[in-house]
């Protein structure tokens, strides 16, 4: 019978961490627009619900699985958009529950 050592394939290092880097920066582009597209909204309708809707359809165009991104903004908030964000996920129950603690809680780490 082998042994478990003898089973153990060699991984290289580098070649994971570079599919690494390539996945972080593929998801950090996305939550970039997000901002951005956020933003935008904002400025154009100033309706809330409304920009909810502009970046749900967003994330279904880009085909990108809503729940992993919204975790990754949960996760790793990169800038301040990201808190405006959740936050108002968290006002209108969009993605998650609503939670008038939480949406202030995420809007108290803007100041």
């Amino acid at each position: 019978m082998e042994s478990v050592q003898s089973l153990s394939y060699e991984f290289d290092d580098d070649f994971y961490m570079e599919i690494i880097f390539e996945w972080c920066v593929f998801y950090e582009e996305i939550i970039n627009e997000l901002c951005i597209l956020y933003n935008e909204e904002r400025i154009k309708y100033k309706n809330t619900k409304l920009t909810l809707e502009t970046i749900e359809m967003f994330l279904t165009t880009t085909n990108q699985n809503q729940n992993d991104i919204i975790n990754l903004c949960l996760n790793y908030p990169i800038n301040s958009t990201i808190y405006c964000f959740l936050g108002t996920g968290y006002r209108f129950g969009k993605w998650f529950e609503k939670d008038e603690k939480k949406r202030i809680l995420l809007l108290s780490k803007i100041c």
